[in-house]
């Protein structure tokens, strides 16, 4: 990760942020504010982040667990997919930076 944290919290962060069901409008100035507090690699950051917990269950079962998130995996599995979508609408506006 671009930022040095470590995964764990990337994970902590996207399944917050995939849990708070944002839409772009409302995520947008949170966004903004990240941005300029720490450049354009948050974004990356979390999309990167996002990315491993749609396309590795396994890790999503271990962040839940660690978590103590209780809830069918399955709904879980959908919500980084959408929370994506939603940050990369919501972040449009900030790439020209």
């Amino acid at each position: 990760m671009v930022t040095g944290r470590p995964q764990t919290v990337f994970a902590r962060d996207a399944i917050d942020l995939a849990m708070l069901d944002l839409p772009p409008r409302q995520l947008a100035p949170a966004l903004d504010k990240a941005v300029t507090a720490y450049g354009m690699a948050v974004v990356d950051d979390l999309h990167a982040a996002l990315r491993r917990l749609r396309e590795h269950p396994d890790w999503l079962q271990r962040c839940m667990h660690a978590l103590s998130i209780h809830m069918p995996v399955a709904v879980m599995q959908e919500s980084p997919q959408q929370s994506g979508r939603r940050l990369t609408a919501a972040a449009v506006h900030l790439r020209g930076r």
